[in-house]
C-alpha cells in the first residue's frame, strides 16, 4: 500500500501544487530504501523541474537512469529537463535513445526533430519530421502532399508542391505550393495548445479586424488529420527584419496594438501559462506581463527569476541588478499604475525580428507565427524586438524612448513598463551568455536602464503617491462597504428573528406570565 506521503504527493501534483508535491516526494524518498518505483523518479523530477529546481531534478533522474537505464518515461523527462535548461546536445542523446526503443512512435520523431532544429541540424530535423508524419498518417509523403494540395488549389496538376523544414519549436515543417496564381504555405503542427490558437487567429481574429489583414498573410484553408493541423496561408517571400528595420516594425506593431483590450478580450482569453522562467523560452517575460498589474504576479516573477539564476553560476552583480529592479517595482508598487483597459492591447506574443518578414516585391512587412498571441502592454513587445540584437542603451533611446514621435505618445507608465520588460530580457540574456565581453555590455545596459527607470519614478513621485493613497482609500471604502453590508444582514436577521418570536405560539401563551412578572418587579 502506498504511504501517506506518496498519496499526498500525487494529489498535490494533480492539483498543480508542485512545491507541496516536492515536499511529499522528498519525505517519501527519505523514509524508503532505493530503488524506488520507476514512475516515482519521473514524477518527482517533473515536479522539481516545474518548481525551477533544475539541479535537484537532474540528480533524481540520474539516480533513476542508474537503476532503470531503459525506462522510457525517465528518459523522456530527462530529455525535457535538458531542453528546458538549454543543453540540447544532452537532450539529443536522450531522444535518440528512446527512439531506439520505440522506433515507430511519431511523437518521438517530433521530439527529436525539435531538438535537431535547436542544434541547427536542419537535414536531420527535416528527416525526423517526415518520419513523424509518415508514421502518424500511415501514408508516404507524396500521398500526403496530394491530400493537402487538392484542398488548396483546384488545378493541382499545374502546382509544384514540396516539403520544407521551417524551423521553430512548434512547427513540423511546411508544404510549399507554387502555382501560377501565387504561392501558398501549409504549416504543419500537432493540433493542440498554441497551434490550435494559431488556427483560431487566422480563422477568426484576422478576419474580424480588417487592420490585421494589412500586416498578416492571408488565410486560405485549414483542416485536421489524425490530430495534425494543416494550416494554409499566403506565402510571403522576403527577408526577416533586423534592428535596421525597427521603424517598419514599430509601424506594424502600432496597427496590431490598435486592437484594444476590450476588443481583443471579446475574442480570446489569456492562456493558463506556467509562469516559470527558463532559458529556452524568453517569451515568459511577455506571459508575466499579461498580469503585470497584479501584485502577486510581480512577486512570482521575481521569485521565479531568482530560482532560475540560482541554478547557474553568475557574478554577484546579477543579484545586485535584480535587487535594484525588484526594489524599484515592489517598493514603489508600480504595478498599481497599470490599468489593463488603458494599457493593454492585442499582443503577438513573440514580436521579434524572426517573426517579421519584409516582402521582397513590395517591401511591406508581415507578421507570422501567431500561436502565441495574447493580451498585455504593447511596450513589452517593443522591448522583445529591440533586445534581440543587444544594442547599447543609447541606441534604444535613439530608436524609441527619445524618438520625436514617441516623446509625445508614450506615457510615463508605458516608459516604466518598457524599461521593466527590457531589463528582464537582458537579464535572461546575461544568464544565458558565457562571453565576458557580451556580459559586460549587458551589465552596462541594465545599469543605465535602471538609472532611467529610477529617474522616471522620482520625477513622478507625487502622482505615484497620490495613486497609492487613492487605492488605499478605495480599499478602506470597500472594507467599510463590506462592514455595512454585514451589519445590514445582521440587522435583517435579528429583525426577522424578533418578528418570528413575537408571532410564535409560545410568546402568546406566556404573555400573562410576563405581565405578572412585570407587576411583581414594580
Amino acid at each position: 500500500m502506498d504511504s501517506d506521503f506518496l498519496q499526498a504527493a500525487r494529489g498535490y501534483k494533480n492539483k498543480q501544487e508542485y512545491k507541496k508535491a516536492v515536499d511529499c516526494y522528498e519525505s517519501y524518498f527519505r523514509e524508503q530504501v532505493p530503488p524506488y518505483a520507476e514512475k516515482l523518479y519521473k514524477d518527482y523530477a517533473k515536479c522539481l523541474r516545474l518548481c525551477g529546481e533544475i539541479r535537484r531534478a537532474e540528480a533524481v533522474l540520474e539516480e533513476g537512469r542508474g537503476w532503470y537505464p531503459a525506462n522510457i518515461p525517465i528518459l523522456k523527462e530527462s530529455c525535457t529537463l535538458y531542453e528546458v535548461s538549454g543543453d540540447f546536445k544532452a537532450a539529443k542523446d536522450c531522444a535518440e535513445t528512446f527512439i531506439h526503443f520505440e522506433p515507430e512512435d511519431p511523437d518521438n520523431y517530433i521530439r527529436l526533430g525539435s531538438i535537431y532544429a535547436q542544434l541547427k541540424e536542419t537535414d536531420k530535423a527535416e528527416k525526423a519530421y517526415q518520419n513523424a508524419l509518415t508514421y502518424q498518417h500511415g501514408i508516404d509523403m507524396e500521398a500526403l502532399i496530394n491530400v493537402v494540395r487538392n484542398r488548396v488549389i483546384d488545378d493541382s496538376d499545374q502546382t509544384n508542391s514540396y516539403y520544407k523544414h521551417m524551423g521553430g519549436m512548434n512547427n513540423l515543417g511546411a508544404f510549399i505550393h507554387e502555382h501560377a496564381e501565387g504561392k501558398y504555405m501549409t504549416k504543419i503542427a500537432r493540433y493542440k495548445g498554441s497551434n490550435k490558437r494559431e488556427a483560431f487567429f487566422y480563422q477568426e481574429m484576422s478576419i474580424a479586424f480588417p487592420i490585421l489583414q494589412e500586416v498578416v498573410p492571408a488565410y486560405i484553408d485549414s483542416f485536421v488529420k489524425d490530430q495534425i493541423l494543416y494550416l494554409t496561408i499566403e506565402l510571403k517571400e522576403g527577408r526577416f527584419a533586423r534592428l535596421e528595420q525597427f521603424p517598419e516594425a514599430l509601424a506594424i506593431h502600432e496597427k496590431l496594438a490598435s486592437v484594444s483590450y476590450k476588443e481583443a478580450a471579446g475574442f480570446l482569453s489569456i492562456p493558463s501559462y506556467r509562469f516559470q522562467f527558463n532559458l529556452r523560452n524568453p517569451n515568459i517575460v511577455t506571459q508575466f506581463f499579461t498580469h503585470i498589474h497584479k501584485e502577486t504576479y510581480n512577486r512570482q516573477l521575481f521569485s521565479s527569476l531568482r530560482t532560475l539564476v540560482s541554478q547557474r553560476e553568475h557574478p554577484d552583480m546579477v543579484d545586485f541588478l535584480m535587487n535594484r529592479l525588484e526594489a524599484l517595482v515592489m517598493d514603489n508598487q508600480l504595478y498599481v499604475l497599470v490599468d489593463p483597459e488603458r494599457h493593454y492591447t492585442l499582443l503577438h506574443g513573440e514580436y521579434k525580428p524572426g517573426t517579421i518578414i519584409i516582402e521582397d516585391s513590395t517591401k511591406k512587412g508581415y507578421v507570422i507565427d501567431w500561436s502565441t498571441f495574447t493580451i498585455g502592454p504593447p511596450c513589452v513587445e517593443i522591448a522583445r524586438y529591440l533586445s534581440a540584437s543587444l544594442p547599447a542603451y543609447q541606441k534604444i533611446q535613439q530608436l524609441y524612448l527619445q524618438q520625436a514621435k514617441q516623446i509625445d505618445r508614450l506615457t510615463f507608465v508605458e516608459r516604466i513598463l518598457f524599461l521593466y520588460a527590457i531589463v528582464l530580457f537582458y537579464i535572461l540574456r546575461f544568464i544565458k551568455s558565457k562571453n565576458t565581453e557580451t556580459r559586460e555590455k549587458i551589465k552596462q545596459f541594465i545599469s543605465e536602464a535602471l538609472d532611467d527607470m529610477a529617474r522616471l519614478v522620482e520625477a513622478h513621485r507625487p502622482y505615484i503617491d497620490d495613486r497609492l493613497q487613492l487605492i488605499q482609500l478605495h480599499e478602506k471604502l470597500h472594507a467599510s462597504k463590506q462592514q455595512i453590508n454585514t451589519l445590514q444582514k445582521d440587522k435583517k436577521r435579528l429583525k426577522n428573528r424578533l418578528h418570528h418570536t413575537f408571532n410564535s405560539k409560545s410568546w402568546k401563551v406566556t404573555a400573562p406570565l410576563r405581565k405578572i412578572s412585570e407587576r411583581l418587579r414594580k
